[in-house]
């Protein structure tokens, strides 16, 4: 598995030290094993940065499945550059960095025994894991993410060219950051 060395080829986070390649060459986030305290205050910065209060839900995302925590700290991070690729005001980066971390959030919600299940899923369990987004958008609500995190988080797995199915909406209505 490859992974970023060279901190000049990935942007800093407004303010922080460039993060991919301490976050990226961490082992255990290559091998899907999960974000660990004390693994580099890099990352940490980051979560803390972005999330404020909203750090403890990144934290119980890593406790309940680490692989999932590890997948939204990438996530977050290619979001980041993209996001400042495309000259994003400092605001909606922000409000992109949170929803990508956050963006499976709803997870938590989802019983042990079928996001840890080692083999496929029925129909009932995988409409559980489905109804994860919804989860998700219920926590954030709760805890009061930005309207622009939630809806970043609502519309993410659209395609940015198919507003077709019913609720969808067109190219020009899609949140930049849901693209």
């Amino acid at each position: 598995m490859s992974t970023l060395s060279d901190t000049a080829s990935f942007p800093s986070v407004t303010g922080l030290p460039p993060v991919a390649p301490a976050v990226l060459g961490t082992p255990s986030l290559d091998q899907n094993v999960g974000y660990h305290a004390g693994e580099g205050s890099e990352q940490a910065g980051l979560i803390q940065a972005r999330l404020g209060a909203g750090s403890s839900l990144f934290t119980a995302l890593r406790c309940k499945h680490p692989p999932t925590a590890a997948h939204s700290l990438r996530v977050a991070l290619s979001c980041s550059a993209w996001g400042m690729a495309v000259e994003l005001d400092a605001e909606s980066l922000s409000d992109l960095e949170v929803a990508a971390l956050l963006h499976d959030i709803g997870k938590i919600g989802v019983p042990d025994a079928v996001l840890l299940k080692p083999g496929q899923l029925d129909d009932a369990e995988t409409a559980l894991v489905r109804r994860h987004r919804e989860m998700g958008l219920e926590i954030l609500k709760s805890f009061g993410a930005p309207d622009a995190v939630r809806k970043i988080v609502r519309w993410a797995p659209q395609r940015y060219a198919d507003h077709r199915g019913p609720g969808s909406l067109s190219e020009e209505a899609l949140p930049k950051g849901a693209r």
